[in-house]
């Protein structure tokens, strides 16, 4: 038996969404390497049948972050993805093996598992070997600017380095995390690839708040930057 390399997390209300979510996922969760997680508070018969070889732990109604912590709690897996109900693969049969293979190799480059980096899909422009040497600072600019360098289902994070996601902010802990993770504690990143491995569902709560969501990145970015140069 391998060493779980990766932990799917799948955070959801509404049973089609996750089904949809994670049964075309049904090559990569068979992998000995991979493990699922499903965090809902409606665990039913029809899910356990439909997706066997997940693990389902019940959601305890304290929002969407408190549920990603309780997922983050239960993983094994040196790399954790947060794959939420209603978001959309981008990978098949195939591209799941690469997509392994990639997190493998980083696992045996690195010299132990305090060392793994942040790995980032999507990227066209800094997944390019040559440019590598940028992309921490492309990082950086990013975040403040208060964007993300990619959606957080295209970022993976060694679990052993993941913190809890914080509840102090209703849309922007993910913004917090890696805001930490890069200016306190001087996580390592690596863009893998230019193909992204996930789409975020439209219409999601970040979606109708953008004002609120500008306001609690902003609170974000200036207490971190406070607290780094205090």
């Amino acid at each position: 038996m391998l060493d779980t390399n990766l932990s799917v997390i799948t955070v959801g209300l509404i049973e089609a969404e996750i089904l949809g979510t994670l049964q075309p996922l049904k090559a990569l969760i068979e992998n000995e390497s991979v493990e699922s997680i499903v965090i809902t508070p409606h665990i039913t018969s029809n899910l356990r049948r439909s997706l066997p070889l997940s693990s389902f732990y019940e959601d305890e109604g304290e929002g969407v972050y408190q549920a990603m912590n309780h997922g983050l709690s239960k993983a094994k897996g040196s790399y954790v993805w947060f794959l939420n109900a209603g978001d959309q693969s981008l990978l098949n049969a195939h591209s799941s093996l690469s997509f392994l293979s990639t997190i493998a190799a980083t696992i045996d480059n690195a010299l132990s598992s305090k060392n793994l980096p942040v790995l980032i899909f999507g990227s066209k422009l800094f997944a390019t070997p040559c440019l590598a040497p940028l992309s921490r600072g492309f990082v950086v600019l990013t975040l403040l600017s208060l964007g993300m360098p990619a959606s957080h289902q295209n970022i993976l994070i060694p679990r052993k380095r993941h913190p809890e996601f914080t509840s102090a902010y209703w849309l922007s802990s993910d913004y917090h995390l890696l805001n930490e993770m890069i200016f306190r504690h001087a996580s390592a990143m690596l863009y893998v690839s230019a193909r992204m491995i996930a789409k975020l569902a439209p219409g999601g709560i970040s979606d109708l708040h953008r004002l609120d969501v500008f306001k609690e990145r902003l609170q974000i970015s200036l207490a971190v930057h406070h607290q780094s140069t205090a």
